[in-house]
């Protein structure tokens, strides 16, 4: 058997000596990647945080438990933005009608991820953060096909990837 591969070296097929391709799914690469919503409890607003439930002792010495909470952040001169903040930015904007991203040679479509791809980037650039020139939403789709080729399971060097925060190193 020979692993025949893309432009980037990422495995497409396995080539069988009759000239059979094994397709993706015999090598367990991913059709579509499932993008899920989380629970509205572990997101909210940026300016707060979320406060899981714990007990508390009072002077009294009760033990009392206080039940999950989203509570302000203390005032910072530097906006810190918890990972329950950046969920609450993208799950309660207004996508509206977003164009599809074209797919990337060799790895399929994986629209799912447009949506994603386009809130986030313009987002952070809107932050103020510098981007290479030409920038854009399918070179940000192909760094994640080269980096992972859109595996949420990848792994780099023996350490597991947490999907879609692709290892990608922008100069």
């Amino acid at each position: 058997m020979i692993l025949t591969k893309n432009l980037y070296g990422i495995p497409t097929g396995t080539k069988r000596t009759n000239g059979e391709v094994q397709s993706r799914k015999a090598m367990h690469m991913p059709k579509a990647v499932k993008i899920k919503r989380p629970d509205d409890r572990d997101m909210c607003p940026p300016g707060y945080h979320r406060v899981h439930g714990y007990e508390r002792i009072c002077e009294s010495g009760t033990k009392t438990w206080v039940d999950p909470h989203n509570a302000k952040n203390p005032k910072r001169k530097v906006a810190i933005y918890h990972g329950s903040n950046l969920l609450y930015l993208y799950w309660h904007a207004d996508l509206g009608q977003l164009p599809a991203v074209n797919p990337v040679a060799d790895f399929g479509d994986f629209h799912e991820l447009d949506p994603l791809i386009q809130f986030w980037l313009p987002y952070w650039q809107s932050q103020g953060l510098d981007f290479p020139i030409g920038m854009n939403a399918l070179v940000v789709k192909a760094l994640i096909a080269v980096e992972s080729g859109f595996n949420p399971k990848a792994t780099k060097a023996g350490l597991k990837l947490d999907f879609p925060k692709p290892d990608a190193q922008i100069p």
